[in-house]
């Protein structure tokens, strides 16, 4: 709840992530990945996404 009061976070994709999140009760995304492997993170998942240009503004 308290990254919903961080500056950065207040456009409405990031405020709407966040609380999807809490709802879930899941991880975020890259701390659930970094726990699997996180060569897979670094080396597939991140380029991806850099790639992609796949991320909330």
């Amino acid at each position: 709840k308290e990254l919903l009061k961080y500056r950065w976070f207040q456009k409405k994709p990031w405020q709407d992530e966040i609380k999807r999140m809490l709802a879930s009760g899941l991880k975020y995304e890259l701390d659930a990945l970094a726990n699997k492997d996180f060569r897979y993170l670094t080396k597939t998942y991140l380029p991806r996404k850099l790639k992609e240009e796949d991320w909330l503004d």
